[in-house]
């Protein structure tokens, strides 16, 4: 895991706010978040975050967190993501 992934506290929900998204795609919930919606201080004004697994990733801009959002993408930050694939990979 990279520096600027974090766990979500699944027992605190994050809802959209502000210029913040939040949608479903492939049956995972997954959000692109300023880092005050979500709650997080850091240098990094954007977060990328799949809600289903409970990862978020810090992002220098709102394109670039909708880009880590991509399935490619999102297997190098997000390990329920990883371990989904690798099991559907599998059967």
């Amino acid at each position: 895991m990279t520096s600027n992934t974090r766990r979500l506290d699944r027992s605190q929900p994050v809802a959209p706010r502000g210029r913040s998204e939040s949608f479903v795609r492939h049956g995972l919930r997954l959000s692109v978040l300023t880092a005050e919606d979500a709650g997080v201080d850091g240098s990094q004004p954007w977060i990328a975050s799949c809600d289903t697994h409970g990862y978020m990733l810090g992002c220098d801009t709102k394109a670039l967190a909708r880009i880590s959002l991509t399935a490619v993408n999102r297997l190098d930050w997000c390990d329920g993501c990883r371990k989904y694939t690798q099991t559907e990979d599998a059967t």
